[in-house]
């Protein structure tokens, strides 16, 4: 009778080690597909070309992007203004695909909180592609 607890004990012990070994296993898996999936960073540069004012609290932005990787490539960048007076808040989303070392236009209309929109420069856009 007394080989009952033992014989137990060594089944939780297999059972238990078959656990880990799983989840291990498991862990391994995740770790490698996670890496091997990996999207590549998109190479691109950026420049803000311009502000206009379309009224006293809309400015209209013009950026170029241009891709210098070597693949076509699938670019979000997100445009903004912040200005001492008016936080960057909500910037907006543009998508755009380019070819390898292709150059695109982006123009993007943002409406201010307050009639500052005359006042925005070049340097208060904040412009973010990946």
């Amino acid at each position: 009778m007394s080989d009952g607890p033992s014989n137990l004990l060594r089944y939780y012990a297999a059972i238990f080690a078959a656990v880990v070994i799983v989840g291990l296993g498991l862990l391994v898996y995740n770790v490698a597909n996670h890496a091997l999936h990996q999207t590549p960073k998109t190479a691109v540069t950026t420049n803000v070309v311009g502000v206009n004012a379309l009224s006293p609290t809309e400015s209209q932005v013009t950026a170029t992007v241009h891709s210098e990787a070597t693949t076509t490539s699938s670019v979000s960048c997100l445009i903004g203004i912040e200005m001492p007076s008016t936080p960057l808040a909500y910037p907006s989303r543009v998508s755009i695909e380019l070819q390898p070392g292709e150059t695109k236009t982006i123009t993007v209309t943002r409406t201010l909180l307050h009639p500052y929109a005359a006042q925005v420069q070049v340097q208060d856009v904040a412009l973010v592609c990946t």
